[in-house]
Formats: C-alpha cells, sequence, structure tokens
C-alpha cells in the first residue's frame, strides 16, 4: 500500500465523501492503482476518513501520528469509536449534534 497525495477526483467513489467536507489536505492509500482510503486532514485535525481495505485505514492514521506528533479526530460517529479507541484515541468532546471529537497523543 502506498499512501500519497490525493484528489477530490480520486475519493469522490467513497459514501463519507461531500465536497463541502473539511479538511484542506487529501491523503490517500493506493493499492494495486487504486485508491482504496482517504483522509481529509488540516495540521492536527482528521475531518474524515474511509477505508474500503482492511488494514488502510489504520495505516493512515499511524501515517498522521508520525507526521503530526498530536491529532484530533472531528465528528466521530458512535460506529467509529471502537476504531478510534482501538488505535488509542480518547474522548474529548461532544459536538451536541451526536458527533464527539476524540485526541491521540
Amino acid at each position: 500500500m502506498e499512501i500519497k497525495s490525493g484528489l477530490v477526483s480520486e475519493i469522490e467513489k467513497f459514501q463519507l465523501f461531500n465536497e463541502d467536507n473539511a479538511g484542506e489536505e487529501i491523503i490517500v492509500i493506493e493499492e494495486a492503482g487504486k485508491v482504496v482510503a482517504y483522509a481529509q486532514v488540516t495540521d492536527h485535525n482528521i475531518y474524515f476518513l474511509e477505508s474500503e481495505a482492511k488494514g488502510a485505514g489504520r495505516i493512515l492514521v499511524e501515517y498522521l501520528q508520525e507526521r503530526e506528533g498530536y491529532l484530533i479526530a472531528r465528528n466521530v460517529e458512535e460506529t467509529a469509536k471502537g476504531f478510534w479507541e482501538k488505535m488509542g484515541f480518547e474522548f474529548m468532546a461532544g459536538d451536541g449534534y451526536g458527533g464527539e471529537d476524540w485526541d491521540w497523543e
């Protein structure tokens, strides 16, 4: 799997993608020439992360942990809490709309 900067056109197929999503930078993972995961980030904030390949989400988070040293997963939904816990993140605050922010140091 290869991590690289991505383009909007490469992630439009993902369920979570919306052109209004926060996150100035797109990072993707390619496997066999196909984008299988992406993250939308700004500095140490992860706004969206989605994966179609086992282990790709973990690889993206580990890459960002090494690069940034401190991370906040923004707007974490109920269904993703287990993933963020496994990655060592802890609940930080709720947004009042059902999403939560989780941080990692």
